[in-house]
């Protein structure tokens, strides 16, 4: 067994059995070493669920003035783009940066 999401849902049934790591690999016959290891990656972030390639985040004021082609584009290594109207005053790019930050550290 592999399929990282079955692996991921036997772990969970396992955190709500309140059964032994031995007594639950017995249940769903798998050795303990290796549902152990299971537990170890896990704890490790190794069967965490795959982000998604888009984050929807919250719209950010725009002054009244801006326009489509008055924007500027900041782009992460990892492919996030923060698309900004130039005429955004400071107070708002500062949230619009800290915004960006929190997404791309996800």
């Amino acid at each position: 067994m592999t399929d990282p999401k079955m692996i991921r849902r036997l772990l969970e049934d396992y955190e709500a059995s309140n059964l032994t790591q031995r007594d639950f690999a017995q249940r769903i016959g798998v050795a303990l070493s290796t549902f152990v290891s299971w537990l170890r990656k896990a704890r490790q972030g190794g069967f965490a669920e795959p982000s998604p390639n888009w984050i929807e985040a919250p719209a950010l004021p725009t002054s009244p003035s801006a326009t489509a082609s008055s924007e500027l584009i900041l782009e992460w290594p990892n492919g996030v783009r923060l698309h900004l109207a130039r005429d955004f005053d400071g107070e708002d790019a500062a949230r619009a940066m800290e915004l960006a930050q929190s997404l791309c550290s996800r």
